[in-house]
Parts: structure tokens; sequence; C-alpha cells
């Protein structure tokens, strides 16, 4: 990963950059949109990558099994829970319905853990988890017209002749 950081005041200016690498055995990397209607139906992406070489259970290419959930509020899941399977340093990428519920914050809480109950050594402590939160914002047509003349008598006042949108 890359982080930079940008910051000014009245008289100076600077910024700042710096890499690190992650070294966790399973990561998650959601992404949520920043803003979503009311009633939106969306699909949320969430990629998951695993270090193989960190994970004896993965070693020489076998395939791993993990557990991939998702909760939250203000918002409908119909699909909470999916399997995947990973192999190698493979990352792959699934995606969870949601519907947004009504206007406020929508929070989301994804987490990941390996789907057998019966794992065992560094495979059953192996999880992580991700929050992000996102506003849910009142329906708004998608089409907005404003039309500015002046009412008075005669032509000029018939401003249904003026539009080009036929409403419904």
């Amino acid at each position: 990963y890359r982080l930079m950081a940008v910051a000014a005041d009245a008289e100076r200016f600077g910024s700042a950059k710096t890499a690190y690498h992650v070294t966790k055995p399973i990561m998650l990397e959601p992404v949520a949109p920043i803003t979503a209607a009311e009633g939106d139906l969306l699909h949320m992406p969430v990629t998951v990558s695993m270090l193989p070489e960190q994970l004896a259970e993965a070693a020489n290419g076998a395939e791993v099994e993990w557990k991939v959930s998702l909760s939250g509020s203000n918002v409908t899941l119909p699909e909470p829970e999916k399997t995947v399977r990973l192999k190698g340093n493979e990352p792959v990428t699934i995606s969870f319905p949601i519907k947004t519920e009504k206007t406020g914050a929508a929070e989301l809480q994804w987490r990941v853990q390996a789907a057998s109950p019966t794992a065992s050594g560094r495979l059953a402590n192996c999880k992580d988890a991700a929050n992000l939160s996102f506003d849910v914002i009142p329906r708004t047509p998608f089409l907005r017209d404003r039309i500015c003349s002046p009412l008075r008598n005669g032509p000029s006042a018939r401003l249904h002749a003026r539009t080009s949108t036929s409403y419904r």
C-alpha cells in the first residue's frame, strides 16, 4: 500500500508519502460507495487475499476454504454469507447484494474466517474484519428541468409549450 498526506495552512504547504507491506495471512479489501439513494440495490465487492507461505494448510498450492460474511445497519442483506476457495497468492473478488433502507448512515461489517469449524493450527486463528460506511440519501428524480420565464398575459405564459420533457 502507499499512503500520501497533504497539509496546508495560510502560510505553509507540505506533503509526505510512505509505503508499507501488509503480511496478514488472510485479508479483506471491501469497497463501498460514497452515497446511495434509499431503496437502491447495490452489489458490494470485497477482495479476499491469502498469503499461503504463512499457513501450513496452504502449502504446496492446496486450496483453503474461507467463510466471508457481511452484516450491517440500515441495509437489507439477502445473502449475508458466502464461501470462497483460495489457492496460492491469488486474490478472489466476490460481491454481496444489499438494499438500502432509509436515509441516514449505512454501516457495513465484513468478516472472514476459516470455513471449517474443525480447523486447527494457525488456520483456526486466522480472521480479518473491515468496516465501511456511506450515506443513504433521499430518492431524487433522474431529470430536473428549470425554466425561467416572465409571467405575463399572452404567449410567454404558456410554459408547457416551452418544455421539452413530458412529465407524468
